[in-house]
């Protein structure tokens, strides 16, 4: 196989420059922070991941969180319960550099829930034993429309 001293000097030089740029992509960097409410409170146990690689971690007590994403940039996407998803881009770093962010979710609104019940004076229907019946008023039984029968025959 004879090869050209022009070809092997292409090779060598795409392999130069392509590699670092791989490996570049590929190093890991650190992105640590804190997430807050908007009222500024840290958030405990909210979910940071990497999009791109898959990596997840948890904040702590104090809304705290440090993750591994590729110096190449990533997406994070940082969830917690009653609050809305906000999902944060990390520019391309240096290789072995640090990144500070700070994330400020945003709660979803909550609507109260308010139960009416509405019991009647005299059920239809026993609830604790289902037995059916029940009484009728004698003032209900005067405003019945008879047609001029006779209401106790109506019953």
């Amino acid at each position: 196989m004879n090869r050209s001293p022009f070809r092997s000097f292409v090779l060598a030089l795409t392999l130069s420059v392509a590699l670092p740029a791989a490996v570049v992509g590929q190093s890991p960097v650190q992105v640590s922070g804190t997430v807050r409410a908007q009222r500024g409170s840290p958030v405990a146990d909210a979910t940071v991941a990497d999009s791109g690689a898959a990596v997840s971690v948890r904040t702590d007590s104090q809304g705290r969180f440090v993750i591994a994403v590729s110096a190449g940039g990533a997406l994070l996407r940082v969830t917690a319960p009653g609050f809305a998803p906000t999902v944060l881009r990390i520019e391309p770093l240096a290789t072995g550099a640090r990144r500070e962010v700070s994330v400020v979710l945003v709660p979803l609104p909550a609507l109260e829930v308010r139960r009416i019940v509405a019991a009647q004076a005299r059920p239809l229907l026993d609830t604790e034993t289902a037995a059916t019946g029940g009484s009728i008023e004698r003032a209900e039984i005067e405003a019945l429309p008879t047609d001029a029968r006779d209401p106790i025959a109506l019953l």
